[in-house]
């Protein structure tokens, strides 16, 4: 029996993807804006996001590489 299932790090994936393209949401109409100086004021949601789509892209990627090896004879 393994540690994380087939479904559970599907599921996984999938909850991280959807927060990051939340916090990417969030960042483009929320949090950014320009003050009277003209300096731009961000907020850590950005990377937050990117990070995000960046584990979620490598769960899937795993779980690629799990269905192939277990397809192979």
């Amino acid at each position: 029996m393994t540690f994380l299932s087939q479904h559970k790090l599907r599921a996984i994936g999938f909850i991280l993807c959807i927060a990051g393209i939340l916090s990417l949401y969030l960042e483009q109409h929320y949090y950014q804006y320009l003050d009277e100086n003209s300096s731009l004021h961000e907020s850590y949601f950005m990377p937050l996001g990117v990070l995000f789509i960046f584990f979620s892209i490598l769960v899937f990627m795993i779980l690629f590489i799990k269905y192939m090896m277990k397809k192979r004879p």
